[in-house]
């Protein structure tokens, strides 16, 4: 449980600043603004994995999100039945981004101590936030996903393992197709 991802991306334009206090102590400190470019994130909040002789069972709980005004969303019928409209991640198409996706703020705080041939520094660096407009959010349906072919065997020649896998799979992932909530444009 509790397994996530994050890829963030984002510009800093900064101006700092140190003060001098006496010959040995120099404070300093860093104003920034954050302009986003892109962030992207994925959060398995529950997986429960069960296998056994006769068959395998997954069910999970995940959620998806990004914020990057480039993304063209495509979408396709739930193969399941369960959801009218799936996130379709093969046909997700970027394009070049008309402006920011988030903004924010941040600080950077820092002493150095000169005690001559010794010197002690300690900071506190990208202490802020930023505030993003995301424009793709989706969710699984936490339909669990049951395989009963694990007992199967071979009878007749025209079934072979690699294809008992590959129809085992294609089950699999259909658990995670991500519902679409919404796409700001």
């Amino acid at each position: 449980s509790g397994f996530n991802t994050r890829a963030t991306s984002f510009l800093e334009v900064g101006i700092a600043s140190p003060w001098r206090v006496g010959r040995q102590v120099t404070f300093g400190m860093r104003a920034k603004a954050l302009v986003g470019i892109t962030d992207l994130y994925m959060n398995v909040d529950r997986m429960d994995v069960k296998f056994d002789r006769n068959q395998w069972q997954v069910s999970g709980q995940a959620c998806v999100a990004g914020a990057y005004d480039g993304f063209n969303i495509a979408t396709k019928p739930s193969a399941a039945g369960t959801y009218e409209e799936v996130i379709d991640f093969s046909n997700i198409t970027l394009n070049k981004p008309k402006g920011p996706n988030g903004v924010g703020f941040g600080v950077d705080f820092g002493v150095n101590i000169d005690l001559g041939p010794w010197e002690i520094s300690a900071s506190i660096v990208d202490l802020g936030c930023i505030f993003w407009w995301h424009n793709l959010y989706g969710h699984t349906p936490g339909t669990p996903w049951t395989y009963d072919g694990a007992a199967a065997t071979v009878t007749d020649g025209t079934d072979t393992f690699g294809q008992t896998l590959e129809n085992a799979a294609d089950g699999f992932l259909e658990m995670f197709q991500f519902r679409k909530e919404y796409e700001n444009q």
